[in-house]
């Protein structure tokens, strides 16, 4: 058996167990309203009374029967999804990552605890990640993964605060810069408040541009480096990133590497619900994957 046709075994078992749920649901429901209007001993003095209740009740049915199918649904055919998912890494993603880049590891699903001390962020102090994948392109070593950052804390739970959520890049040079540098967009918080750039050890440098002031804010340890490191061809092609992508975009020159953060809150390198319940195109599913390849290229154009 091929992978798609695992992926169609998977995605039928996850449809009919979806079916059998929402379907339980709906006549649990129905008799639970049934039996409330019997012991409520309803006498409608009109007909539109009557037929006001009636919708009510079958409005309620409606609801109570999505909201709980829904989180039932995630619950009970979650192994069902995250098989289908790891199909899909495995074979899809991967045969595409191979195809454009070279010596690709590709560990999706998977915390590195390497790639998290490699961050060194103000203000982080434990991020979450997954569809990580490290690759060589055009002798660039380069790192990629869908990530969750946070501070005020060790793991994920109410009382940590997201900063970041969206697709994170590292890049790794020979060199080692002159200077660290933060670039993130102007007056922004994260949720709850939560800081990305922090000023406390570094200056903040003024660009000798009133647009780029207004939308951007950059932040170094060494101002006359920074200024060799931003040059005026990086300026714009700074402004063309912020004017044309969607989601916040930070930037962090640390050591010999470039921290590439675009807080998009999507990921593209998995299928989206909607999909696991339709036959694959996988005509489509390659087209989307490409795409978001030529994002993680023109990135690692602009810095090199």
């Amino acid at each position: 058996m091929n992978y798609l046709d695992e992926l169609k075994r998977i995605s039928k078992k996850i449809i009919t167990k979806t079916i059998i749920i929402f379907l339980v649901i709906h006549l649990m429901v129905f008799l639970m309203s049934l039996f409330s209007i019997i012991m409520s001993d309803l006498k409608f003095n009109s007909i539109f009374d009557s037929t006001f209740d009636i919708i009510k009740y079958i409005f309620y049915s409606i609801f109570i029967t999505f909201f709980c199918g829904y989180w039932m649904t995630l619950s009970i055919c979650n192994k069902d999804i995250e098989c289908y998912k790891q199909i899909y890494a495995k074979n899809i993603v991967l045969d595409i990552l191979n195809k454009n880049f070279k010596d690709v590891i590709y560990r999706p699903n998977k915390f590195s605890e390497e790639l998290s001390s490699k961050l060194k962020i103000p203000t982080v102090d434990f991020c979450y990640f997954n569809y990580y994948f490290s690759a060589i392109y055009k002798n660039i070593k380069f790192e990629y993964c869908d990530i969750e950052l946070y501070h005020n804390g060790s793991s994920r739970n109410s009382s940590t605060n997201e900063v970041f959520k969206g697709k994170w890049l590292i890049l790794s040079f020979n060199n080692k810069f002159k200077a660290n540098i933060q670039i993130g967009p102007k007056n922004f918080n994260g949720k709850r408040n939560g800081q990305m750039l922090k000023c406390e050890y570094y200056k903040k440098v003024n660009i000798k541009n009133d647009k780029f002031n207004k939308k951007i804010v950059i932040y170094s340890n060494n101002e006359n480096e920074a200024f060799n490191i931003i040059t005026p061809d990086r300026i714009e092609k700074l402004k063309y990133l912020y004017n044309n992508t969607y989601g916040k975009i930070f930037l962090f020159f640390l050591d010999n590497k470039i921290n590439i953060g675009i807080g998009d809150k999507k990921n593209f390198f998995e299928p989206s619900m909607l999909s696991i319940y339709k036959k694959i195109n996988l005509e489509k599913e390659n087209r989307k994957i490409e795409n978001q390849i030529k994002i993680i290229k023109k990135l690692i154009d602009y810095w090199i």
